[in-house]
């Protein structure tokens, strides 16, 4: 919803005459979202699971600023979490800050980026490691920056690069940063089709003083508009790590379609990614996810994830089934109500499970009056 009423802005402001082109465009709007919880198995203990009510209130403030060839974001939200039994699960004010700038050229653009954030470990390190156990804090700070450019009327040349460092509090994580960059070249074959070819390194470095890690990655990818409801994208290459972690291949193919009241998409990949399990965990992952419009104000859906990680020191095989509804009071306020099942199964144990029942109530006002 930000990045449609950002798209309108930016819309809007290319319709200005030439004489009005620096005239500044503000858009700020505020959501509050407050949900019940109700699950069955926070811990995902294999035996004597315990259930536990959660009660959430997280207001959210997002502020978008369009001037010229510039666009300013900024995001400001907390999550306030309170729970029947903090033994299970914890409660908690979790802050996260963002900012944005872009800056478009006549032939790219350019943009920087920072994020500070805190989150639950059972939510951030579920896929990672599947480890709820204990019910820790994961601490992010990190900035980015990124330069595409046109090199001709079919050639653009992206490059990136990023600075995330991340600590916990409570568990048996570990703390690291990580610096990573790319590089991609882009082929715009016809208006259709676009192959692709990147080069990505990302070094893993541990606070606790061990051995750092390097990840280098060679892909060749190919983005396709089958028609203007149909799009994909399959890529696929070759992955060096040094230290813990090995090398080998990794890839993915992603299916996207957007109707007019049913929207799905589907993808399958393997990757590497830095974890707080220890230098870079290798995952193979499939997600399928369904929303169809019953009608203007509601709507409904199904999301289905499963993940294998291959951690050396804890793998784990992850299993999730969503289905929500959501109907629309009025203008402001939406009703969503969703069931989720989640299963996790480590080697040498019994699979774990859990049933989430959720309720939420979202107030979202997306145009306020001017500062």
């Amino acid at each position: 919803m930000w990045k449609l009423r950002a798209s309108r802005a930016l819309a809007a402001l290319a319709m200005l005459p030439a004489g009005l082109a620096h005239a500044q465009l503000v858009q700020d709007g505020v959501r509050l979202a407050m949900s019940l919880t109700l699950d069955s198995n926070p811990e995902l203990s294999p035996t004597g699971a315990e259930a536990v009510w959660r009660f959430a209130l997280t207001p959210d403030y997002q502020l978008t600023r369009v001037r010229g060839a510039d666009t300013l974001n900024a995001n400001a939200a907390l999550n306030v979490e309170r729970s029947s039994d903090p033994s299970l699960s914890a409660e908690r004010e979790y802050p996260s800050l963002s900012l944005g700038w872009r800056h478009e050229t006549p032939t790219g653009e350019f943009g920087l980026s920072a994020k500070y954030e805190k989150s639950p470990t059972r939510t951030s390190e579920l896929l990672d490691t599947g480890n709820l156990a204990v019910d820790a804090t994961r601490e992010t700070a990190g900035a980015s920056a990124n330069w595409s450019i046109g090199l001709d009327e079919r050639d653009s040349l992206s490059l990136a690069g990023a600075f995330r460092s991340v600590s916990y509090q409570g568990g048996d994580f570990t703390d690291y940063t990580e610096l990573s960059g790319s590089a991609t070249f882009a082929h715009e074959w016809d208006v259709r089709t676009q192959p692709y070819v990147e080069y990505a390194i990302s070094r893993y470095t541990p606070d606790d003083g061990g051995p750092s890690s390097d990840s280098h990655t060679v892909e060749a990818g190919l983005k396709r508009a089958f028609s203007e409801l149909l799009s994909g994208e399959a890529h696929a290459g070759r992955r060096w790590n040094g230290g813990q972690s090995g090398s080998g291949w990794q890839g993915g193919v992603a299916l996207n379609y957007a109707g007019r009241r049913s929207n799905w998409s589907w993808s399958a990949s393997r990757a590497a990614s830095a974890s707080g399990a220890g230098a870079f965990v290798e995952s193979d992952q499939a997600n399928m996810n369904w929303a169809y419009a019953l009608s203007e104000k509601s709507s409904a859906g199904i999301d289905l994830l499963w993940r294998k990680n291959r951690s050396n020191d804890e793998p784990s095989d992850i299993r999730q089934f969503v289905a929500w509804a959501s109907r629309e009071l009025d203008r402001f306020w939406n009703l969503r109500l969703s069931y989720q099942y989640k299963e996790v199964g480590q080697p040498g144990s019994a699979d774990a499970s859990a049933h989430v029942l959720g309720l939420s109530l979202i107030y979202s006002h997306p145009d306020l009056p001017d500062l």
